[in-house]
């Protein structure tokens, strides 16, 4: 059906045309004639002759097919593959250039003539092409920062900007030799101000020797003189200015506190009898406390008013400690529990012992506490 209306456009269009049916296309034509090919592709056999003497050939209805089909006389046919990828051959004409399938990563390459170029292949990538890249794994050249040569770290030893060694240890850069003393290699002085015309009166940093080997001894420190230049020395009385130190300073520096009691022979009744102070507000963020025989111990402690010592206040853990032979413990992290609910603890007022109960006979319970000072 698609033939017949293209035929009847060709009359509607030129009028009667002459239709030749040949096997080959003749070199001359007469404009407004056909010649159909009989060895053509079918749908592809139809030309007609324009008025410049040139023939133009007439597709098919352009039905679906694939790209690398033999329909595409500019394509070398083949059937595509996941992960192919086209290029122009020599030809040229389209090809496809197979996907990598290997497990190893790789890139595609390509090296030209320096006038025409190539077909890419695929390649890992090499040192060579990557500039400088030899620098990443092996020798480091002096002009990246580097020696130059493969270098052995060794004790006393310092790389100097040229690839070369310095110090007092045998062995040169590649692990022969000795090396050359490091001379002028240290900063003996150190300007403070940046400014042309220093307004500071330390103006510069002196060190004790080109290559700081005086640093003192165990028994010495650095001192500084009038001129602002320091040096060694022994402590002296003059060093240290007499003062007093406050209460308020000791709590500062110390602000971990613990107290200890051991009670002999433990009964329940001792408890409430053992009351102690904090002498600052704390935070409990520890108790700890063992027997010294296989049985047990129950305690508590609770925070009282100091107008009002005999009179429970709230408790300090959650549940009531076990003491025994294996050091009970109680704490946020890293404990047997973590059953401190009441760690706030005011300066001066009791903080009470509770003995709940005693299992066996018991000759002494050690309770630790640790507080930090708020």
């Amino acid at each position: 059906m698609k033939k017949i209306l293209f035929v009847l456009c060709v009359l509607c269009w030129a009028g009667l045309m002459e239709v030749q049916a040949l096997a080959v296309l003749p070199a001359k034509c007469l404009a407004g004639r056909g010649w159909f090919d009989l060895t053509g592709t079918p749908g592809y056999n139809l030309y007609t002759c324009n008025p410049d003497d040139t023939w133009t050939l007439y597709g098919g209805a352009g039905g679906n097919h694939a790209l690398l089909s033999t329909t595409h006389t500019d394509t070398v046919a083949a059937s595509s593959v996941l992960g192919d990828l086209l290029y122009g051959n020599a030809t040229p004409a389209w090809q496809r250039l197979a996907g990598n399938i290997t497990t190893a990563k790789q890139f595609l390459t390509q090296t030209g003539t320096g006038a025409v170029s190539a077909a890419p292949v695929w390649g890992t990538v090499v040192a060579g092409d990557v500039p400088n890249l030899e620098n990443l794994n092996g020798t480091l050249d002096v002009g990246s920062g580097g020696t130059g040569a493969a270098t052995t770290a060794t004790l006393g030893r310092y790389l100097k900007g040229d690839g070369s060694v310095c110090g007092t240890s045998t062995g040169s850069a590649s692990g022969v030799g000795t090396p050359t003393a490091c001379t002028n290699q240290f900063v003996t002085s150190l300007t403070l101000n940046s400014d042309a015309a220093p307004t500071s009166t330390c103006t510069t940093l002196t060190a004790a020797s080109a290559q700081l080997a005086n640093q003192g001894t165990t028994t010495t420190v650095l001192h500084g003189n009038a001129a602002g230049n320091p040096s060694w020395g022994a402590i002296v009385g003059g060093d240290m200015t007499a003062g007093t130190v406050t209460s308020t300073q000791l709590a500062t520096a110390n602000k971990t506190i613990t107290k200890s009691i051991t009670i002999l022979d433990p009964t329940t009744g001792e408890t409430n009898q053992v009351q102690w102070y904090w002498p600052a507000a704390v935070t409990l963020n520890r108790i700890a406390c063992s027997t010294d025989a296989a049985t047990s111990v129950t305690i508590n402690f609770d925070e009282r008013a100091e107008a009002t010592p005999n009179t429970a206040g709230v408790n300090t853990l959650s549940a009531n400690l076990v003491c025994d032979t294996n050091s009970q413990t109680s704490c946020a992290a890293g404990c047997d529990v973590n059953t401190i609910s009441d760690s706030g603890i005011a300066a001066d007022v009791p903080h009470n012992l509770q003995i709940i109960s005693v299992s066996g006979t018991v000759g002494a319970v050690r309770i630790h506490l640790r507080g930090t000072i708020n």
